[in-house]
């Protein structure tokens, strides 16, 4: 028994449906300017290149801190970022954490990341 073209036509459109409805991926920009200053080990000068990635993201929503999650994360020298926690910190505005473990000329060394969470995310500093 063939199978009818409906039935095909049917799974071509929900495989179409539900792959279009994945998560957007995250641009990995500033790959080199990032790498360079976590390999002389100045972190806090990572700040900028942060807030820069920040400042491109359309508003604090509810993947903003996602994001910055995924955008770490797809750097060669950061082996893992973990969001600690989202608006935990009880400052104005409140603050989120994020764990990061960089390789820093083949040395791990973690930091814990604080983010504001204003209308736009800004980087806070490490500690």
């Amino acid at each position: 028994m063939k199978t009818p073209k409906i039935y095909w036509i049917s799974v071509f459109v929900m495989v179409s449906f539900f792959t279009a409805c994945e998560k957007e991926d995250v641009a990995c920009t500033d790959e080199k300017a990032f790498c360079n200053l976590v390999n002389k080990q100045e972190f806090n000068a990572t700040g900028q290149v942060i807030d820069n990635f920040l400042e491109s993201l359309q508003k604090n929503d509810d993947l903003a801190l996602e994001k910055l999650k995924e955008w770490l994360e797809c750097k060669s020298c950061v082996k893992t970022a973990e969001i600690l926690c989202n608006s935990c910190i009880e400052t104005l505005p409140l603050q989120s954490e994020i764990l990061v473990k960089f390789n820093a000329n083949g040395q791990v060394v973690e930091k814990t990341m604080d983010i504001s969470m204003s209308d736009k995310l800004k980087f806070e500093g490490y500690h």
